[in-house]
């Protein structure tokens, strides 16, 4: 992915635009792309000179929405309930992911361990607590 373009650069291809340079023009003569020239004077219209932010985490959103959901049917999954072992491998499916590495990664970031370990915890807690 390529840098974002500096807030000096914008704002001279906007203020090339505005005194009547065609964004083709400005385009050429700031080394950009045409489609650049034309975000930056439309980013310009709407009051923004930064530029938006670049990469990053594109589906936390989506964890986060389904976060109940996810945390209940691994409830259902609680070793101190007794499940199987096809019950928890089929989990993720269960809950929309794609793969069981992706669940387990979302999983950890949201519980701070992975599923096997925190079954492994609970376990453990259960056979203390008896």
């Amino acid at each position: 992915m390529g840098k974002a373009l500096s807030v000096d650069l914008r704002v001279r291809v906007v203020e090339a635009i505005g005194s009547g340079m065609s964004r083709r023009a400005a385009a050429t003569r700031f080394g950009i792309s045409v489609a650049t020239a034309i975000r930056c004077a439309a980013s310009a219209r709407g009051g923004e000179r930064a530029p938006a932010r670049q990469g990053g985490d594109m589906r936390s959103r989506t964890t986060e929405r389904h976060a109940a959901r996810i945390m209940a049917a691994y409830s259902r999954c609680c070793p101190s309930c007794s499940p199987k072992a096809h019950r928890r491998a089929m989990l993720p499916y269960a809950v929309g992911y794609e793969s069981v590495p992706q669940f387990t990664r979302e999983y950890w970031r949201m519980c701070g361990l992975p599923p096997v370990q925190e079954t492994e915890a609970a376990r453990r807690r259960a056979q203390e607590a008896a």
